[in-house]
């Protein structure tokens, strides 16, 4: 479903699906059905465009692994926390880790089991100086 995150010719349903002996029309039929995918229009040349409903964009972003505990994902912050000083410290790097965050669920301190750490981060160059250049 993720490759209908944006609409896509009826072509690109027989080049991701498994070649079972249905036809590109009964794919787009079932998944229709299901409510996954929607008729975004057709094309002049006469090819049906197709993108992901409400439904379908769920189902690509489901996870089906198991939820860590909060226990775990303060574990994972720490790492990536230690290791972001690290590259830091070494000076074979020419850039710099100037800011991690962390966003999602895990800033909920109710949450006990998430599903993941979701982390960003921005860097900087360093100049011929050793410092960060802003």
């Amino acid at each position: 479903m993720r490759w209908f995150s944006s609409s896509k010719p009826d072509h690109i349903l027989c080049d991701i699906a498994q070649d079972d002996g249905r036809s590109t029309f009964e794919i787009a039929s079932a998944l229709t059905q299901e409510g996954w995918l929607e008729l975004d229009h057709v094309s002049v040349g006469g090819e049906s465009w197709w993108k992901a409903t409400i439904s379908g964009n769920a189902l690509a972003q489901a996870s089906f692994r198991r939820p860590i505990t909060r226990a775990t994902a303060d574990k994972h912050v720490r790492e990536v926390v230690d290791r972001a000083r690290a590259f830091n410290a070494d000076p074979a790097h020419l850039a710099q880790i100037v800011e991690v965050v962390v966003f999602g669920s895990y800033l909920d301190p109710t949450s006990a089991d998430l599903g993941d750490v979701d982390f960003g981060g921005d860097g900087a160059p360093e100049n011929s100086t050793g410092n960060l250049q802003r």
